[in-house]
């Protein structure tokens, strides 16, 4: 499958999603704004690599990213919790 997201400048960037550049162990269910932060249920991870940044405070089934990127908001049984990404790289 390949997915053109604009950008700011001529044209689109082209994403082909069929192929893997790393094995992925978990779930991912969110991926921030700025496509540089990934979230499964447990973790977040860096996009270009992989590599595992954080844990996620508890269970987070139902994720979202901020606007700006630098938080991830995570529910789970009526509570909503977050975790401060700005630092991740």
């Amino acid at each position: 499958m390949k997915v053109v997201r604009p950008n700011n400048g001529a044209g689109g960037i082209d994403c082909d999603l069929t192929q893997t550049r790393y094995p992925q162990p978990d779930r991912i269910l969110s991926v921030a704004p700025n496509s540089l932060l990934a979230a499964s249920s447990s973790r977040v991870y860096r996009v270009s690599d992989g590599t595992p940044l954080a844990t996620v405070p508890g269970p987070c089934p139902v994720q979202t990213f901020s606007r700006d990127s630098g938080t991830l908001y995570c529910a789970d049984a009526g509570f909503l919790t977050s975790l401060d990404v700005r630092a991740l790289k």
